[in-house]
C-alpha cells in the first residue's frame, strides 16, 4: 500500500461484531488499524508504517463511536523508522470530539505489545500513557523476538513473550489471498453450460442454457471464452 492508501485494515461505518484477527502488515506507507463502533482486533502484527503526510497517520486510529466493548488485544506494534527520523511512533489517534467520539476509554485492550528497536525508550513512554489512563495493564515494552524478519519470518522465537502467551505471529507465505477461496466459503459450485462451446454463423440464433446445482446462483456466459 502506498502514500495515497488510507488504512491498511478499517472497520466501517456502523459495522460491529467484526473480529479482525491475525494479520501481518509490513512496511505500508499509510496507517494500520482503523477501528469504529464495537469491533475486535487481536492478534495482528503491524511493523514499519512509514510516515505520510497526506493522512493523520498513526498504528491505530480510532475513529468512530459508540465504541464501549471494542476490543484491542494481544497485537504487536513495531515501529523502526527511516535513519533521521528520530520522532517517536504514533500509535494512537482518537475522536475526541462530536455524537461519534470514541476513545482508548471506551475499549478492552490488554496483552499489547510495543517496541522501537532503536529508541526502546519510545515504547516504554507509550505504554506507560496507555496505562496511565487505565487500559492495557498487561501489555509490553519489549523485543517480540521475530525469527527472521529479513526473510519474511514473523513467527515468534520460542523465547518471545508473545509465544509465551500462546500466539505464535506468521509468515508472509502465510499471509494473502488463499487458494481455493471460493470452494472454503461457499463450497462447489457444479454448473452445466449446454452447448459448452459454438460458432456463430450469420447471425443465426443460439440457444444456451445454464444449470446450476444452488439455489440462486448466477451465472454468466460470454461469447470471448473471458466466463
Amino acid at each position: 500500500l502506498g502514500s495515497t492508501a488510507s488504512y491498511a485494515i478499517r472497520t466501517d461505518d456502523l459495522q460491529s461484531g467484526t473480529r479482525v484477527l491475525n494479520n501481518l502488515i509490513v512496511n505500508v506507507a499509510c496507517g494500520g488499524l482503523t477501528l469504529k463502533h464495537v469491533n475486535a482486533f487481536e492478534g495482528n502484527i503491524l511493523v514499519n508504517l512509514r510516515r505520510s503526510d497526506k493522512i493523520v497517520h498513526s498504528y491505530v486510529l480510532i475513529q468512530r463511536g459508540p465504541s464501549r466493548g471494542a476490543s484491542l488485544s494481544n497485537n504487536v506494534f513495531v515501529h523502526e523508522p527511516a535513519v533521521g527520523d528520530d520522532a517517536p511512533p504514533v500509535w494512537f489517534v482518537e475522536n475526541r470530539g462530536g455524537a461519534a467520539a470514541a476513545t482508548l476509554e471506551d475499549l478492552t485492550m490488554d496483552g499489547n505489545l510495543y517496541w522501537t528497536p532503536r529508541f526502546p525508550e519510545q515504547a516504554r513512554a507509550g505504554l506507560a500513557a496507555v496505562q496511565t489512563r487505565g487500559r492495557d495493564r498487561g501489555g509490553l515494552a519489549a523485543d517480540p523476538r521475530f525469527r527472521d524478519p529479513a526473510r519474511g519470518d514473523y513467527r515468534f522465537a520460542d523465547d518471545s513473550p508473545m509465544k509465551a502467551r500462546g500466539l505464535t505471529g506468521l509468515h508472509v507465505d502465510e499471509t494473502g489471498p488463499q487458494g481455493r477461496w471460493r470452494e472454503r466459503f461457499h463450497g462447489r459450485l457444479q454448473a452445466t453450460l449446454s452447448p459448452p462451446a459454438g460458432l456463430i454463423v450469420d447471425d443465426r440464433p443460439v440457444a444456451v442454457t445454464a444449470l446450476a446445482n444452488r439455489p440462486g446462483a448466477i451465472l454468466r456466459y460470454t461469447l470471448d471464452q473471458s466466463e
